[in-house]
């Protein structure tokens, strides 16, 4: 179970990550791709939380 809770932990950091880069990127190519990532690890850290 600690394992499990350290990869929600990650993919919440790195969602979060994704979403200030995002917010700081100029080319809409690039923006897009990291809003994706972090949707990806919202959606991938609910599955692992039974949230989805």
């Amino acid at each position: 179970m600690e394992q499990h809770q350290r990869i929600i932990d990650e993919l919440k950091t790195l969602e979060r990550l994704c979403l200030e880069m995002a917010q700081e990127s100029t080319m809409p190519l690039e923006q897009g791709a990291l809003l994706e990532m972090a949707a990806n690890c919202r959606a991938e850290a609910a599955r692992w939380t039974g949230h989805c």
